[in-house]
C-alpha cells in the first residue's frame, strides 16, 4: 500500500495535539502528500461526522485515544480506508502507536514500504433495534449495551442466542461485544479478553442478580437478541459509548457480526499479548 492522500482526525477538545498534527503534516509534505484536517470534540459529540469526510483518502490518521479512534473507524469503514491511530490519550488498547512510532509507520505508508506496519482487518457489529416507535440499524466497533439508568430496581431481559432462548436475566444491563471490544466496557464488567483474530462474540451481564450467570464467549456467526421483559423505565440502548436511546418494555435489539469490516494499521513488531502486558502492567 502507498498512501497518496490522507485525512487526520483530531479531538478538538484537546489543544495539546497541535504539535503532533504539525509533525504528521510535515512528514506527509516531504512525500508531496496533502493532508486534510477533520476536527471533532469527542467528549461532546452525539454522533460521528459524515463518512464523506474521508471520501477519496487512502489513509485516515486519528490523534488521541480509543474514543477518537472509534469515531475514525466509523467514518472510514464504509469507504474501506485504513485507519492508523496515533496514541495521545489516557489509555488505548487499540490506539497503541506512540507518536515516534507513528511517524516511522507514516513514512513507510507514504513511500510504499512495508517495514514497520501491518494492516489488520476486523469485523464490526450490526445492531438492529425494533420497537413500536421505529426500527433502527446501527453499527458498532466495540459493543452494544442495553442498561438501566438511575432506576433502583433490576431490569429483566429475555435473551436468545442463535434463535434459541436462554434463561431470563435479571441485571443492570447486558453488553454484547466484538473481540475488539472485549478490552473495553466488557472487560470492566468482568468479561474475558478475546484476541481480535478470534471469530466470536462476548455476552457480559452487568451486575447480574444470579451470581452463577457468567460472561459467555459465543460463536461469531451466532445472533444475539435481547428484549426488555420488565423493569427500569429509564433503560437505554447505546453503541460504542455514544448517547443512547430509550429501550422500553417489548423492544428488541439484535446483534450480529457485520459483513462490514475495518482496516487497522498496526505495528508489525507488537503482538496482541505484548500490548496487554504493557497496558495492564502484567508482571510489575
Amino acid at each position: 500500500m502507498r498512501a497518496t492522500s490522507i485525512v487526520i482526525l483530531v479531538n478538538s477538545g484537546k489543544r495539546e495535539h497541535e504539535k503532533v498534527v504539525a509533525s504528521l503534516i510535515a512528514v506527509a509534505a516531504r512525500s508531496h502528500v496533502k493532508a486534510r484536517i477533520c476536527a471533532l470534540d469527542i467528549a461532546h459529540a452525539r454522533k460521528t461526522p459524515s463518512a464523506k469526510g474521508v471520501s477519496g483518502a487512502k489513509l485516515l490518521i486519528t490523534v488521541g485515544g480509543d474514543g477518537t479512534l472509534l469515531a475514525g473507524i466509523r467514518m472510514a469503514a464504509p469507504y474501506r480506508v485504513p485507519v492508523m491511530p496515533v496514541y495521545y490519550g489516557t489509555l488505548g488498547f487499540m490506539a497503541e502507536n506512540t507518536v515516534d512510532e507513528s511517524m516511522e509507520m507514516l513514512h513507510d505508508l507514504l513511500t510504499g514500504r512495508k517495514k514497520n506496519y501491518i494492516i489488520e482487518t476486523r469485523h464490526m457489529l450490526d445492531v438492529s433495534v425494533r420497537s413500536k416507535r421505529h426500527n433502527r440499524k446501527m453499527m458498532a466497533v466495540n459493543e452494544a449495551v442495553v442498561a438501566k439508568g438511575h432506576y433502583p430496581k433490576l431490569a429483566r431481559f429475555s435473551v436468545s442466542i442463535g434463535g434459541r432462548g436462554i434463561a431470563p436475566i435479571k441485571a443492570d444491563g447486558i453488553i454484547v461485544a466484538s473481540p475488539t471490544g472485549s478490552t473495553a466496557y466488557a472487560l470492566s464488567a468482568g468479561g474475558p479478553i478475546v484476541n481480535p483474530r478470534v471469530d466470536a462474540l462476548v455476552l457480559v451481564p452487568i451486575a447480574p442478580h444470579a451470581l452463577t450467570f457468567r460472561p459467555l464467549v459465543i460463536a461469531g456467526d451466532d445472533t444475539v437478541s435481547i428484549s426488555l421483559a420488565s423493569g427500569a423505565p429509564d433503560t437505554v440502548i447505546s453503541v460504542d459509548g455514544l448517547p443512547g436511546e430509550h429501550f422500553r418494555t417489548g423492544d428488541t435489539v439484535t446483534i450480529s457480526r457485520s459483513r462490514t469490516s475495518f482496516m487497522l494499521v498496526k505495528q508489525k513488531r507488537l503482538s496482541f499479548y505484548q500490548i496487554l502486558t504493557d497496558k495492564l502492567n502484567w508482571g510489575r
